[in-house]
């Protein structure tokens, strides 16, 4: 049986009678020990007496091999830091190699590409590095962006209570007559991006009905700040009073439940938003409302309604049948979102003001900022101001 190892508080008592006595066999006996253990613990006396007695092992115990140019690393984590430092510039390994080529050059003249590939990976892990997936791109930075949010939500705030149309209704009611609209895409394929299948497959396919992104339309949706709806417009591709519009028109949701129409590109041009101003805020349509909240929450309803339906039937066989179905779709996502989601929503982006109120009834909100937030600095600029 193996012996149980010793504790630190024992072997600085063996340290010192070795220190006193001499490192003998019969010491090392003693202790139950061999005398090359004996040996090894007065020779690294300074960590274990400098551990915690309770414990087998020392404090300052390395394991490992050594790095072998630790200049490199150092100066290899300063510019990966300098690059990261305000989020701004992407760091791939292909950088990675050349920068430590130029520090270093014998890092890819004494070994191949692959051994530099993998002295670039235990880099990583020494110094908590990893791969990511980039989630923002865009010319302006996240917080430059947030900046600019937060600058209009004050402005908006300020108006609704103190400056606009709507502000000489009092209390809560002033914001059933505050709408925001947004627009995205639907694709006739909206498969999820996993699947279970059976351990140990070399492919994990899945069949579509058609190219992918090669039948879409355009999704316009739109609420008031109380979470009261107005009907959404989709927007197909087509050609204005030609058969695919005529087919629309005589759809038994049209106007009803959905506002439904074509453009060439499927896009949402003037022509078309004059078309649903005239269709959803004319006078008979002021109590045609429905539902509009997160699109990350509806583009989930939307996948999540197509993959159900496609359990027990097939594909669609043409574009009339395509076009039936993302309107089904569409609308049942809609109406499945609650409104308080819809004002949760509002306050979130910092639309509408929440806290305490006037005697009148009216929010307290501060005043919007005197200027704009600036904008970044172009290459151009940087570069003369340097």
């Amino acid at each position: 049986m193996r012996p149980v190892p010793h504790l630190n508080r024992q072997k600085s008592l063996a340290i010192e009678e070795a220190n006193l006595r001499g490192v003998s066999s019969e010491l090392a006996a003693k202790y139950k020990i061999h005398r090359t253990t004996l040996y090894r613990w007065v020779k690294g006396q300074v960590a274990i007496k400098a551990a915690r007695p309770t414990k087998t092992f020392a404090v300052d115990t390395k394991r490992g091999p050594a790095i072998t140019y630790p200049e490199l690393e150092k100066r290899l984590l300063e510019w990966v830091t300098d690059m990261r430092r305000n989020r701004s510039k992407c760091v791939t390994t292909e950088c990675l190699m050349i920068t430590g080529a130029r520090f270093k050059p014998r890092l890819l003249s004494d070994r191949s590409e692959r051994a530099a590939l993998e002295y670039l990976r235990r880099f990583r892990l020494r110094n908590r590095l990893s791969v990511r997936r980039i989630t923002h791109r865009g010319t302006k930075q996240r917080s430059e962006m947030e900046n600019v949010a937060s600058a209009f939500g004050a402005s908006m705030r300020w108006s609704t209570e103190n400056n606009s149309i709507v502000s000489i209704f009092s209390g809560h009611s002033k914001y059933d007559h505050v709408y925001n609209m947004d627009q995205t895409s639907i694709y006739i394929d909206m498969n999820p991006n996993t699947t279970i299948t059976f351990t140990g497959d070399k492919n994990v396919d899945v069949v579509q009905s058609m190219t992918e992104n090669a039948f879409r339309a355009s999704v316009f949706l739109c609420a008031s700040a109380t979470g009261k709806k107005m009907p959404p417009l989709i927007v197909f591709a087509g050609v204005p009073n030609a058969d695919v519009h005529q087919e629309l028109l005589n759809h038994p949701l049209h106007r009803d439940r959905v506002i439904l129409t074509v453009q060439r590109k499927a896009y949402c041009d003037e022509r078309v938003m004059l078309d649903w101003i005239d269709e959803v805020w004319g006078p008979g349509a002021s109590n045609q409302r429905l539902d509009v909240s997160v699109m990350r929450s509806f583009k989930s309803r939307c996948r999540r309604l197509y993959v159900n339906y496609h359990i027990n039937h097939d594909f669609p066989a043409n574009t009339t049948a395509r076009r039936f179905l993302m309107t089904q779709i569409v609308l049942l996502a809609w109406e499945s979102i609650e409104e308080k989601r819809i004002a949760r929503g509002f306050v979130k982006a910092g639309l509408v003001p929440i806290g305490p109120r006037e005697a009148d009834g009216s929010f307290r909100v501060q005043d919007p900022p005197s200027e704009p937030p600036s904008e970044p600095a172009s290459a151009g600029e940087e570069s003369k101001t340097e």
